[in-house]
């Protein structure tokens, strides 16, 4: 420092620096942010995955013993279509959930927030990213393999769904078809459109 720096040069250099250094632990803070987040995320799928599986396999008894075989009838395809995505979601979420704690498990969380910042991708693909660096064809086949399943099942599930509600709409049409006809055909005076009375 020379001695015939001004004191206002020394206070802006001391301002810049803390601005320096105020910057510098907001970016620690804010990594030490998301990788708690991600240990938590990870925590949470970890304790909930046994019971997610669970309700997975209820999931796939409805749907083989209750959900499609009722989808048959007109009446029942509605709320058997909303069942059917409904299991769509809780597959989904089995397999979001296996594929965070093999991501997780491989990359551990810096490789996590890696991936999920500078790719922008979720767990599925980067867990099969994760296991492609590894040669684990297999276990990428069947992560590949269960997301098309959720996936068709829930297109599956909206299809069934649309036709009982265009079967609905149709049998409404058809009532107020049927009413409205009653309403306007002459009856002897009665129901007859005003105006129009005979004499």
């Amino acid at each position: 420092m020379n001695s015939t720096e001004s004191p206002t040069g020394v206070i802006e250099k001391a301002k810049g620096l803390a601005y320096s250094l105020l910057g510098v632990g907001f970016l620690v803070l804010l990594i030490g942010i998301v990788l708690a987040l991600v240990h938590g995320m990870v925590w949470i799928a970890a304790w909930l995955y046994p019971i997610v599986q669970i309700l997975a396999g209820l999931g796939f008894a409805a749907l083989v013993l209750c959900l499609i075989p009722s989808s048959i009838f007109k009446g029942s395809r509605h709320f058997c279509g909303n069942g059917i995505v409904l299991v769509s979601y809780v597959w989904g979420i089995s397999v979001w959930m296996y594929s965070t704690l093999v991501l997780y498990q491989l990359w551990g969380p810096v490789g996590m927030v890696l991936g999920f910042i500078l790719l922008g991708f979720g767990s599925v693909p980067l867990a099969c990213v994760a296991l492609l660096f590894r040669w684990e064809w297999g276990l990428i086949g069947q992560l590949v393999l269960w997301t098309v399943i959720v996936y068709v099942i829930r297109a599956l599930g909206y299809w069934i769904r649309s036709k009982g509600e265009s079967s609905e709409l149709k049998e409404v049409i058809e009532q107020n078809n049927t009413k409205n006809h009653r309403d306007i055909a002459p009856s002897g005076g009665r129901g007859s459109l005003p105006g129009c009375e005979p004499t």
